[in-house]
């Protein structure tokens, strides 16, 4: 890491410690004053809190980690993790948003690229609910997380989205437990290829259908319990991340990826469809659909602007990005968004297939050097970097905001579009 970094000056921390406090006290006043001070003091000083946080690299912390361990060595620049998880308790609405002050850090930290990379590898690490668990998986061949299930049937490894009630709407229960079966599919030995599809639902306009996933739970965003850092940042580093690169062990050759197939039945909406963009074959059943609301929600739909571009091209992604158009499997261009469609009876037959194919021994080495030339780690570095800072401002915004609380009033599921 950089041998020339310097300390962040106590003057500076002093001014965004009596910044947030004047903000604490008269929220009403907005907070671009902190974000200024607040940005000149990491200005010069990131790199050596990356050092510092990390014990020279040693450490591996993840996102939420490393914005709590920051403000323990340097008080009055972060908000503490006691101060964070008060303010996340609160509705959306009535919440300071000291994350971000966070991912303002995180901006930081990204922006460097030595710090940058090591933090993304460390998001790539093996969870350690997963390490502990893995032996136990790897002789049953079944598992379990919240409403997530994990089925490893001859080397294909089953991941099973379940929230049937919600229609697999996202929220932070669901993404921990996809990360954790994730993590197993990827150490388990035993599994060559894993499969990510829906389960039948319960929700009564689709009960007994399944449902791939209707993006992120919109109630859940207005009662606050969607967090900025924890999230929506790390989301991108860590699940979609571990599935497109593989799980990081630390030095050269310890990477572990594996082929991802995904099943979509019914709709990908928001992260349904950001999930396709890190699978490396999509089947769907006729008659399904895709589509990224996010800007219409007020919000960046993750890594996907930046994914889209390279597969659909930059007139299509600023369609879909820009207006929400829905992409239907008979659409003319579809083939660009889903690489088989079947009829729904077809589907079982056709994964199997799949599957089939991407078990072959050289798949592996053939989908790594693939997915490494269209995005490398430091592409998704520079991306993160600014994603960060103007997530946390749409987050924050009065739009978003309204929208969200819009969503908290609503009498009926605000789960699908």
């Amino acid at each position: 890491m950089n041998s020339h970094a310097r300390p962040v000056d106590a003057g500076s921390v002093e001014r965004v410690a009596g910044l947030r406090s004047a903000y604490d006290a008269s929220p009403d006043t907005g907070r671009a004053d902190l974000d200024v001070a607040l940005h000149d003091a990491l200005e010069a000083g990131t790199v050596e809190l990356y050092r510092t946080a990390t014990e020279d690299g040693r450490v591996r912390l993840r996102m939420v980690e490393l914005g709590d361990r920051v403000a323990e060595l340097v008080p009055g620049l972060l908000p503490t993790r006691d101060q964070r998880v008060e303010d996340a308790a609160r509705p959306l609405e009535e919440q300071r948003g000291w994350e971000v002050d966070h991912a303002i850090l995180l901006h930081h930290v990204l922006s460097d690229q030595s710090s940058g990379l090591h933090l993304l590898d460390s998001m790539r690490r093996p969870t350690p609910a997963a390490e502990r668990d893995l032996a136990a998986f790897t002789a049953s061949g079944r598992a379990r997380s919240g409403t997530v299930t994990l089925e490893r049937r001859g080397a294909v490894s089953l991941v099973q989205m379940e929230d049937g009630l919600h229609l697999n709407a996202e929220d932070l229960d669901q993404l921990r437990s996809l990360e954790y079966l994730a993590d197993l599919c990827l150490l388990d030995p035993l599994t060559s290829v894993v499969l990510l599809r829906g389960g039948v639902m319960s929700h009564p306009k689709y009960r007994g259908r399944r449902v791939f996933c209707a993006g992120i739970n919109l109630r859940e965003l207005a009662a606050g319990r969607i967090p900025l850092v924890g999230y929506l940042l790390e989301r991108e580093a860590g699940y979609l991340a571990k599935i497109l690169h593989g799980l990081s062990a630390g030095g050269r050759g310890t990477v572990r990826s594996k082929p991802w197939i995904a099943g979509v039945d019914g709709f990908a909406i928001g992260g349904g469809t950001q999930l396709l963009l890190v699978c490396d074959r999509v089947v769907a059943a006729e008659g399904v659909f895709a589509s990224l609301p996010a800007a219409q929600e007020g919000i960046i739909p993750g890594a996907a602007n930046m994914r889209l571009i390279r597969q659909v091209g930059a007139r299509m992604t600023r369609e879909l990005v820009l207006t929400g158009r829905a992409v239907r499997t008979d659409d003319d261009d579809a083939h660009l968004v889903f690489d088989r469609v079947v009829s729904t009876e077809g589907m079982d037959a056709a994964l199997d297939e799949e599957c089939l194919a991407m078990a072959e021994p050289a798949v592996r080495a053939n989908r790594h050097m693939v997915n490494a030339s269209l995005e490398s780690p430091d592409d998704l570095r520079r991306y993160l970097a600014d994603f960060a800072l103007l997530q946390a401002q749409r987050a924050r915004s009065d739009d978003v905001l309204g929208k969200a609380s819009a969503f908290g009033r609503a009498t009926v599921p605000t789960t699908v579009r």
